[in-house]
C-alpha cells in the first residue's frame, strides 16, 4: 500500500444522518409565575400596618381634639367680646361726658 492508493470510505454508520422535518411547537405544561414576589408582598404588609398605627394616632388625637377646640373657641369668642364691646364709663365709675371732636380752624 502506497500513500497514494488510500481512499476515504463514508458509510451511513460513519455519519450523521438528518430527516428535513418541519419545525413544530413544542408544548409544554404552563410555569405560574407569581404577580408579587415577597419583598414587594412584605412593603405592601409594612405599609397596611403603618397605616393602620396612623388612623388610631388620628383617632386618639381626634377623641382630645374636640374638647381643646372648643376651649379655644371659646377663648376667642371671649377675646373678641372684650375687644368689641365699647367700655362704658358709668360702668367703670367715670364720668359720662360725651367725648365731642372739634376742627381747628
Amino acid at each position: 500500500m502506497e500513500i497514494g492508493d488510500l481512499k476515504e470510505a463514508l458509510g451511513p454508520l460513519d455519519a450523521l444522518l438528518f430527516n428535513e422535518d418541519s419545525l413544530s411547537p413544542i408544548f409544554c405544561k404552563p410555569r405560574l409565575i407569581p404577580l408579587k414576589t415577597l419583598t414587594t408582598e412584605k412593603l405592601e404588609k409594612m405599609q397596611a400596618e403603618a397605616a393602620e398605627k396612623m388612623k388610631e394616632m388620628e383617632a386618639e388625637t381626634a377623641a382630645k381634639r374636640p374638647m381643646t377646640v372648643q376651649r379655644q373657641q371659646a377663648d376667642r369668642i371671649e377675646e373678641e367680646d372684650e375687644d368689641a364691646a365699647p367700655e362704658d364709663p358709668v360702668q367703670n365709675g367715670g364720668n359720662a361726658d360725651a367725648d365731642i371732636w372739634q376742627a381747628d380752624d
